[in-house]
């Protein structure tokens, strides 16, 4: 689901691109940022439910933040797929 993004903007396939270019241990990051855990729900990815909603736009260096009890993803719309992929990785680097 998407609040403040269209689920058919470039903006979002770019996003998918970069989770996708993430390696299986980030991609488990990844899922332990948003949701609080590195496991997928019993019933596989389809059964998780994950709002990415928008939180600001350029100029920022704001980092991407996730409210895992609400599998909540709150993404700055960034200018480029690099800065994107840059800030998530930052993101998910500087969390425990």
């Amino acid at each position: 689901q998407y609040e403040g993004f269209s689920p058919v903007e470039p903006y979002i396939d770019a996003f998918w691109q970069v989770l996708e270019s993430f390696s299986m241990p980030r991609r488990r990051r990844f899922l332990a940022f948003c949701t609080g855990s590195d496991v997928a729900p019993a019933q596989g990815l389809a059964d998780l439910h994950l709002l990415v909603q928008r939180h600001g736009e350029e100029p920022t260096s704001r980092l991407p933040v996730a409210h895992t009890c609400f599998n909540l993803l709150l993404l700055p719309m960034y200018s480029s797929a690099e800065k994107l992929q840059s800030m998530l990785v930052t993101a998910l680097e500087w969390t425990e």
